[in-house]
């Protein structure tokens, strides 16, 4: 049997190459990577010694030509895997191409399109909420009405411009502002199309869950962890995710395995083949009714990958990602009785970061800080994910160490800013 290999799509040389990397060597898998323009020096310098294939193009975002190039002059590839959002589409794309069971790029499309994908919920009854455009005239009529409403891109990351609308007269402003600064920011305009829309949908109240499932070209799915969202905070029109832990606290065991069983549903009943990685929030509410949020056809970000890493004895979303790709056997292994709890620290727009300061006493079982002293945050309505840290205790129940927990990770780590002038946008 030849040796297999996969192509991993990079954005600007970032995209969890070295994860992959990591999980492939020991495999004997040949890693190629295909990145957009790389900004950053030290980025460059570490996929040109890493043992892989690089190939980097000259725009500072891939796009379909470049993908299909490559898969032209490269004839042994297995797979293509892009943890980015912004290139998911291109992997279903390079995997139709290559004959690898995923998602068509139209199926892709569809989850990713917030509107595109509540009305098709609603379509197949599995959703009974409204959505529609904001300068919809169902939208403004539940505007004028006072409706409990939250306003989001149609497509988008980073929880950028994500919030519950408040003053239903200040929305049109509030959202040109955020409109202005997403176009002027280099990640979002790496993910996002070209014509930012915003959206409406009815508030979704309930305590929110995000399942991490993985399924196989054979349809065998697994749950492998669902993180209850404990901390939640909004900051320049962004939702703010900050504290998880899995297992959930405050729904029971048997609610938690309905809302398994009702993502996996509704991911067989919106798709033709569900085959991948899929990172699904949810919201439950009194009555144990399941609505959905986002189905992310794509890892976790933040701790997520870490934190099903632990639970599956060293065994990470990615690697079952790949594994499914690839066609190779899924650890079927008994899940880890442990209780975990993670924090992400977000920067502050307009400021710039003089010292981080940690108490060593406090130290949590893994951590990633992703910057330095100097470093500026921009101006931006998106999260900005400074440093995560992920605690561990041996008990299944966490419940009666959350709030131990929460205080250690906030008295764990400490960033001093200063507050910087504003750049105006062209």
């Amino acid at each position: 049997m030849s040796q297999q290999s996969i192509l991993v799509l990079s954005h600007q040389g970032y995209s969890l190459w070295q994860d992959i990397l990591a999980i492939c060597q020991p495999l004997a898998i040949k890693v190629h990577v295909l990145a957009s323009k790389i900004a950053n020096p030290a980025m460059a310098e570490a996929l040109a010694e890493a043992d892989l294939e690089l190939t980097v193009t000259e725009n500072d975002k891939l796009t379909a030509a470049d993908v299909s190039a490559f898969l032209t002059q490269h004839h042994n590839l297995s797979a293509c895997i892009a943890p980015f959002e912004g290139y998911r589409s291109l992997m279903a794309m390079a995997n139709q191409q290559l004959g690898v069971a995923d998602l068509s790029v139209d199926e892709v499309k569809m989850l990713l399109d917030k509107l595109a994908l509540r009305e098709r919920l609603r379509e197949v009854g599995l959703s009974q909420k409204w959505s529609g455009l904001v300068d919809s005239v169902e939208g403004q009529d539940k505007m004028a009405r006072g409706d409990a409403l939250f306003v989001k891109p149609r497509q988008g990351i980073a929880s950028a411009a994500t919030f519950k609308v408040k003053e239903p007269t200040k929305l049109a402003e509030q959202l040109a502002q955020c409109r202005k600064k997403m176009e002027s920011d280099v990640l979002l305009r790496a993910a996002l199309d070209e014509e930012i829309v915003f959206i409406l949908e009815d508030f979704i109240d309930g305590i929110e869950c995000s399942f991490e499932l993985i399924i196989d070209a054979q349809g065998q799915a697994q749950v492998l962890a669902v993180h209850e969202k404990v901390g939640l905070e909004e900051n320049n029109f962004a939702v703010l995710e900050t504290q998880f832990c899995t297992p959930p606290i405050h729904i029971d065991e048997k609610t938690v395995q309905a809302g398994s069983d009702f993502v996996l549903e509704c991911l067989r009943r919106l798709t033709a083949n569900p085959v991948g990685c899929f990172h699904i929030e949810a919201k439950v509410d009194n009555n144990g009714h399941w609505e959905i949020i986002e189905i992310n056809p794509r890892a976790g970000g933040g701790l997520v990958d870490k934190s099903v890493q632990i639970l599956h004895q060293d065994n990470s979303l990615l690697s079952y990602w790949i594994f499914a790709l690839l066609g190779l056997s899924m650890p079927q292994i008994e899940k880890a009785q442990k209780g975990l709890y993670f924090r992400l620290y977000f920067g502050q727009a307009n400021t710039k970061i003089n010292d981080i300061v940690t108490n060593p006493d406090l130290a949590p079982v893994y951590e990633r800080i992703h910057v330095a002293k100097g470093n500026e945050m921009p101006d931006t309505p998106r999260e900005m994910i400074i440093a995560e840290a992920l605690w561990a205790v041996e008990d299944k129940d966490i419940s009666g160490h959350l709030a131990r927990l929460a205080q250690q990770s906030e008295d764990y780590l400490r960033f001093e800013v200063e507050p910087i002038a504003i750049t105006e946008t062209a």
